[in-house]
């Protein structure tokens, strides 16, 4: 005869040992506690908006490897939709791009997103000295200058300061 437990499948318990404290789990079964899964940081995401493929392969590569999630677009125009979309920590753009210009995109961007437009560094090939360029840069909703060709370390620690100022 079977016993009445095992008739149904419904009714199939299967016993759990009961440890009392949580402590008497092994350590991988052990839960969170609730301080450590509040720390638990996504990665920070920046757009790249770069229409030369060596610069947004170095870009990109770079930052990943710093534990960025990159979202890379090579037009002014489609780095607006993916930034309105993706809503990203920081957009790295340039300047001179097809379909938005980097300074239009960045007014664009600031103008769409309001109180939550994400920090916003200005990539060049211009002289970042003058006040020209400087002014432009500020006027579009830009955060940051950076002249090229860049070193990378200085360009990691300038995305660094923009993301921890925000935090």
């Amino acid at each position: 005869m079977v016993p009445s437990r095992l008739r149904s499948p419904n009714s199939i318990t299967t016993p759990v040992p009961n440890y009392g404290n949580l402590e008497q789990l092994p350590a991988p079964l052990r839960p969170l506690p609730f301080q450590a899964i509040l720390k638990t940081e996504m990665p920070k995401k920046i757009l790249v908006a770069e229409d030369e493929p060596g610069y947004l392969d170095l870009l990109q590569i770079s930052l990943s490897t710093e534990g960025y999630e990159v979202i890379p677009v090579d037009n002014g125009s489609s780095a607006l939709k993916r930034a309105v979309e993706e809503l990203p920590d920081l957009v790295l753009t340039d300047v001179r791009m097809p379909g938005l210009d980097g300074y239009h995109f960045a007014q664009s961007l600031a103008d769409a997103l309001g109180a939550r437009c994400p920090k916003i560094i200005i990539m060049t090939s211009r002289d970042t000295s003058s006040a020209r360029e400087k002014g432009a840069a500020m006027m579009s909703g830009a955060h940051a200058l950076v002249q090229k060709p860049f070193e990378l370390p200085e360009l990691h620690a300038k995305i660094k300061a923009l993301l921890e100022e925000g935090s």
